[in-house]
């Protein structure tokens, strides 16, 4: 699955890399998935950037100074997920979404796939025409036969949180 319905943290950043990274073609070959950025508006930016950009990290220890939820003190940690991904700031972003991306050129998540019959062009250009006549206008007319398809889906993993 590529949506992850929980808010943007560190837990489930990490794990919908990993995600990412573990997809399989159908004969389970990985497929070489490898987020580089991730997209966030303004709400996520700051937690982002903590995540991904900052040096060190404020973490919950217990009394054998172990990382835990069960926090009995903190302690500044230094961050091994810095760079791990870019954070790029998309200003139509406007809620709690992220997209980690793999922006590789060879895997488009959408592809235009033409459809059987080529382009049809026709041209409304003699005296005759209605638009030459009444508008003196020449027209052209194309038609198209496509559609959108998915493509590569996995190349694109989102995080949809609340808060």
């Amino acid at each position: 699955s590529n949506l992850t319905s929980s808010d943007l943290s560190l837990s489930t950043a990490y794990a919908a890399i990993n995600a990412m990274r573990s997809l399989t073609d159908n004969k389970g070959r990985i497929l070489g998935i490898n987020p580089t950025r991730i997209r966030v508006g303004g709400l996520l930016l700051p937690r982002a950037m903590e995540i991904f950009q900052a040096e060190s990290r404020v973490a919950g220890i217990d009394y054998n100074g172990a990382e835990t939820g069960n926090r009995i003190a903190a302690a500044a940690l230094p961050n091994v997920y810095r760079g791990i991904v870019d954070v790029l700031y998309d200003p139509l972003l406007t809620g709690y979404t992220a997209y980690l991306e793999d922006p590789r050129a060879d895997a488009k998540p959408i592809l235009l796939r033409e459809l059987a019959g080529g382009v049809d062009m026709t041209a409304l250009i003699a005296k005759t025409d209605p638009n030459v006549v009444y508008d003196r206008e020449y027209k052209w007319c194309v038609t198209w036969k496509s559609i959108l398809a998915t493509g590569a889906w996995q190349t694109t993993h989102l995080i949809n949180g609340t808060a």
